[in-house]
């Protein structure tokens, strides 16, 4: 599998803080009429890059499935028409960061007054971007987005199934809740987040 295909689903190293999560939604939409949701079909993902790994859209769906069953919402089965239509949003890009600070030298331990020289450090890595939309298929209207920025790290390549989960986890944490249902911390939260 592609870095370009896995940085889809990009989350940040262990132990790192997590990336922040920014959410949206339409204050028109009465959250406590949807109960059912399905994915965009023929892919829920509406856009992603080149090489995509044909996995990934299955991943994405099962984590995005289990945080809604839990939230309370029921998955659609044959022919029945969701409330809510799931679709995911992917892309990557390779950045640069450059590091400048003074390196010291000098002739002996406690020579702080020594002359010293620039020192530039360049890390390249790859940033990847999942946006998670909710759309209202009655009203023909976008209801609810979500969205995280995460760098690509090692365990991404080897665990992406693990990925999908966390980071689709760590968006769906604010999405609404059905006022039947346990509600998970920050469950309630709409608007935008920065």
């Amino acid at each position: 599998m592609s870095l370009r295909s896995l940085s889809l689903i990009a989350l940040a190293s262990a132990g790192c803080a997590a990336p922040p999560v920014f959410t949206d939604l339409d204050a028109a939409a009465d959250f406590s009429a949807y109960q059912t949701f399905g994915f965009l079909e023929p892919s829920s993902v509406a856009a992603g890059p080149k090489g995509m790994s044909p996995l990934l859209p299955g991943h994405l769906e099962r984590a995005a499935a289990e945080d809604l069953t839990e939230l309370g919402y029921r998955r659609c089965t044959g022919e029945e028409t969701p409330d809510l239509v799931v679709s995911f949003t992917l892309g990557a890009r390779d950045r640069v960061q450059e590091t400048e600070y003074p390196s010291f030298y000098g002739r002996g331990r406690y020579d702080w007054g020594g002359p010293y020289y620039q020192q530039t450090d360049v890390r390249h890595y790859t940033e990847g971007t999942l946006c998670i939309d909710f759309f209202d298929p009655a009203r023909d209207a976008p209801v609810w987005h979500g969205k995280t920025v995460r760098t690509v790290t090692q365990k991404l390549r080897e665990e992406p199934a693990e990925a999908a989960r966390t980071v689709i986890g760590a968006i769906l944490e604010r999405f609404p809740a059905r006022s039947d249902a346990d509600e998970r911390p920050g469950g309630a939260g709409g608007g935008a987040d920065s």
